[in-house]
């Protein structure tokens, strides 16, 4: 085999080892001779498709949540004995986007602290601007992971429009939704069933996703087999393409050490496409700075002034941070 076609092999290799996200990068496309350029329109495009991928998502979920929610509006009070299963499955888009909660602490999160595991403090805490704090369990790894959301307010009697449903609305009105189910079941889980008799054994949703997609999505994306994992990893790359490679945004995103986001969230061929673009970067600028007091450093640059000026212009402190030890 061809060295550039061992290098893609191995590329393959290590995306596949990260999570797998709404998009891919077609390492093929890229053109040798022209490796920089070729690369960043890659990135670009498979950032560009992402975004697009997620936003519908969302967009979905919103308006699945805001029409629930008007019609709720019509009756004197929000019922309080379960949500519909699809209504679930689109507020947990909206969490796992927002805030990047694991879908599986998701699944089971608390209304409150338990008596009999005090000692594991699962609570969701509404603050009196709205705010949400939220204490979850990262079962494998056996530790709480603390979240604070936007502000949201539950007002039955408004309209409610669709750019006004986030993470701290979801969660409120999932608890208004399932406070007498709740008591009727004794348990502290916050989502639970419209219908549902008993508490379950599993508390997937899995299975309401991928419903929810078959309804409500063409075809097409419903081929790409959409999963609240798959969200929560395409909205960390997003995230990590569009802050220039800010792998603690990400990790604080994700709620996981870097390390872990490194290996097993960010494939390590944008690590490295990152990485050189941060590098060429800082070479560009020091090639500018150092002929900076020069005459012709226009000509000493292969620039025109107009290029030499989009140049200073566009090359910003934010773009310059090289990745740190605990990022390499």
């Amino acid at each position: 085999l061809s060295i550039r076609r061992q290098r893609q092999m191995c590329i393959r290799d290590s995306m596949r080892s990260t999570n797998p996200t709404f998009s891919a990068i077609d390492i093929d496309s890229l053109n040798v001779e022209k490796s920089m350029t070729s690369t960043q329109v890659l990135v670009d495009d498979f950032y560009n498709d992402l975004i697009e991928k997620l936003d519908y998502l969302t967009a979905t979920a919103q308006k699945v949540i805001t029409d629930y929610h008007n019609e709720l509006s019509k009756s004197i009070c929000f019922p309080s004995d379960g949500i519909e299963p699809r209504v679930i499955a689109a507020m947990q888009i909206i969490i796992v986007n927002e805030m990047g909660i694991n879908p599986s602490s998701l699944y089971n999160l608390q209304v409150d602290i338990s008596i009999v595991r005090r000692s594991k403090k699962e609570f969701i805490k509404i603050e009196a601007d709205g705010t949400l704090r939220v204490n979850v369990i990262k079962w494998r790894q056996r530790y709480l992971q603390k979240r604070t959301t936007t502000s949201a307010i539950i007002n039955a009697n408004q309209t409610l429009h669709q750019r006004d449903v986030n993470a701290s609305f979801c969660i409120q009105l999932a608890m208004i939704l399932t406070e007498q189910k709740r008591r009727t079941l004794k348990t502290n889980l916050l989502w639970l069933r419209r219908g549902q008799r008993v508490v379950r054994t599993s508390n997937s949703f899995d299975q309401e996703f991928r419903d929810f997609c078959d309804d409500l999505f063409p075809q097409n994306f419903a081929k790409l087999k959409p999963t609240l994992m798959k969200l929560r990893s395409s909205r960390a790359i997003a995230i990590y393409i569009e802050s220039s490679g800010d792998i603690i945004k990400t990790a604080t995103y994700l709620g996981n050490k870097v390390k872990t986001s490194l290996s097993t969230y960010i494939p390590l061929f944008l690590q490295e496409i990152i990485y050189r673009r941060k590098i060429y970067v800082f070479q560009h600028l020091y090639l500018t700075l150092a002929t900076a007091n020069q005459p012709e450093k226009q000509k000493m640059l292969g620039m025109t002034v107009s290029e030499y000026n989009r140049c200073i212009k566009a090359v910003s402190y934010t773009h310059l941070t090289l990745p740190t030890n605990r990022e390499v």
